[in-house]
């Protein structure tokens, strides 16, 4: 008398049903993709860049095991917003310190965007940049903001931690 394995006779019976069963279908369909030669490149241009003082009050939070800024809104209807902006650096790549920008202080953030940027919401209401914006400055006052916004110059170099 032969004894049964329960388990690889249920093994095996999963598997003939999945083959006789169609695919299940995937997400969303892909975006048909258009190939171009390597020569594009010599034609392209890069995007415009523009200064944004965002008119709302953010919380800067630095992530304690890496070191990154990110900064966040809360906004009205249930909405918010998170930036994580791409820091100033030395030559050396060390991140600098920035005036205003520490783990839990609040202020006004001011970013050098690609004209190409737009805003990304889910369903949960959070709201992300398409384009990693560039820090361009985070200060106490909108007034202040709006300064860093409307100067066409290079920011000061800040202090090296």
């Amino acid at each position: 008398m032969s004894t049964i394995n329960a388990r690889a006779f249920l093994r095996s019976q999963i598997r003939a049903i999945q083959r006789n069963q169609a695919p299940a279908a995937a997400g969303a369909p892909e975006e048909p993709v258009t190939r171009l030669s390597i020569d594009a490149l010599d034609s392209a241009e890069c995007a415009k860049k523009i200064r944004k003082a965002l008119k709302f009050k953010m919380y800067c939070g630095i992530d304690s095991r890496t070191g990154i800024a990110s900064f966040y809104a809360q906004l009205s209807g249930g909405k918010s917003i998170a930036v994580t902006p791409v820091m100033p650096k030395d030559i050396m790549g060390n991140a600098l310190d920035q005036p205003n920008v520490y783990n839990g202080s609040h202020g006004f953030l001011t970013l050098l965007i690609s004209e190409n940027a737009q805003i990304e919401e889910n369903s949960r209401g959070q709201r992300t940049l398409t384009v990693r914006p560039e820090f361009i400055g985070f200060s106490k006052t909108l007034d202040e903001a709006l300064a860093l916004e409307k100067d066409e110059k290079e920011p000061t170099a800040p202090q090296k931690k």
